[in-house]
């Protein structure tokens, strides 16, 4: 009996969570791709791409307890592939013009995505190549 509820639990939440971790590789996408013409910053974009760089490290930790493993696979990389291109860019971007805030913005909170995607060491080595961006104009 007992292990009957656990699946229509262990079902319940993973379709719960399944429609939001189909989002999250998306969501960093639009969140931090440059706009052409007036570049500006989408801080709805931003906090719902942070959200779900939340779910899918959440995701990460539980897995083996969700019946959503193909479909995490698939986002975790995509994701990790998204914040690889978008950190790359925006850090040219950044050190071409340190005085940007929107682009700095952006490289931030890519740079907290990497941090859950990745790991904190990585996170640390992008912050100190943007530090190193900022002492290059002062």
């Amino acid at each position: 009996r007992w292990a009957t509820v656990a699946g229509g639990l262990t079902t319940t939440v993973s379709a719960l969570i399944e429609p939001r971790l189909r989002d999250v590789a998306p969501d960093v996408n639009r969140a931090l791709r440059r706009r052409d013409g007036t570049d500006r910053l989408d801080s709805d974009l931003l906090l719902s791409a942070l959200n779900g760089c939340y779910v899918l490290a959440a995701v990460r930790e539980s897995r083996d307890s969700l019946a959503l493993n193909a479909l995490f696979d698939q986002t975790w990389q995509q994701v990790g592939q998204a914040l690889e291109m978008h950190v790359q860019r925006n850090l040219e971007l950044y050190r071409a013009n340190p005085m940007d805030r929107i682009v700095g913005e952006r490289l931030d909170a890519a740079i907290k995505m990497t941090e859950l995607r990745f790991n904190t060491e990585y996170a640390d080595v992008l912050r100190r190549a943007r530090e190193s961006a900022d002492r290059r104009v002062m």
